[in-house]
């Protein structure tokens, strides 16, 4: 089978990645709680927010990417009429070390997820045998306004599954924000959010905490990543 197209990415190790974040974040917000309790007699006000600042904003901002290529391998994903092949690279001397060839005939369901904010990907896959693949990619290589890894693979995912019966096409599961539940937690969020300021209200309050403005901004980001969800989600189901 002819190659139709070839994309580069970088893969990362999600699972070890994440758990170097949080564990950073820890020890930040410990950090900032010894020293909030240390110095609360004169600087009460200034040493959590500053270690907020620090902590989970400067110093992520700063360091995120470097740490990120850390947990980091490159990758080659082509593309072809009835599968899909990723070739991954060794993280230390460049060879090719694996390549996982995804036939869709083998496919039960796939979700995939696009960021919002970046070129960032995620891809699983589920297979009758019940077996399982993720694939997390950032950095592709795509040009502005060419289409990424994930949009690739629904495009040829949907025209495998126009020449399919039912019992054989490939499901769409939906990112979570698209979901039912992904729904009933931003209900739950916008209503905590509204509960928040009318306390403030009340309480007729001079100053709106810094976390309500946090939360505020996640809320948004939320919004936006529903919209890419649901956008995602119609292409598949051909809305």
């Amino acid at each position: 089978m002819q190659e139709e197209k070839t994309v580069h990415a970088l893969i990362i190790n999600s699972t070890g990645f994440f758990l170097t974040l949080l564990g950073f974040l820890i020890f930040g917000t410990l950090v900032t709680i010894i020293c909030t309790f240390r110095f609360s007699f004169h600087y009460h006000y200034i040493v959590p927010f500053g270690g907020l600042i620090l902590f989970w904003i400067l110093l992520p901002l700063i360091f995120l990417k470097r740490v990120k290529k850390s947990f980091s391998r490159k990758v080659a994903v082509r593309f072809y009429e009835d599968h899909i092949s990723v070739d991954i690279f060794n993280g230390l001397n460049g060879d090719l070390e694996k390549t996982d060839d995804t036939y869709f005939n083998t496919l039960k369901a796939i979700r995939i997820f696009n960021s919002a904010k970046d070129d960032s990907s995620r891809l699983s896959l589920y297979f009758k045998t019940s077996e399982e693949k993720r694939y997390a990619f950032w950095e592709q290589n795509a040009e502005d306004g060419e289409a990424g890894i994930t949009d690739l693979v629904a495009d040829r995912i949907i025209a495998y599954n126009a020449n399919q019966d039912e019992a054989g096409r490939i499901q769409y599961m939906p990112g979570l924000f698209a979901s039912k539940k992904g729904t009933l937690y931003i209900i739950l969020l916008s209503l905590l959010l509204l509960v928040i300021f009318a306390l403030q209200v009340i309480s007729k309050a001079t100053a709106i905490p810094f976390t309500f403005f946090a939360g505020i901004i996640l809320y948004l980001q939320i919004i936006m990543q529903r919209k890419r969800d649901k956008k995602d989600m119609e292409k598949f189901n051909g809305a």
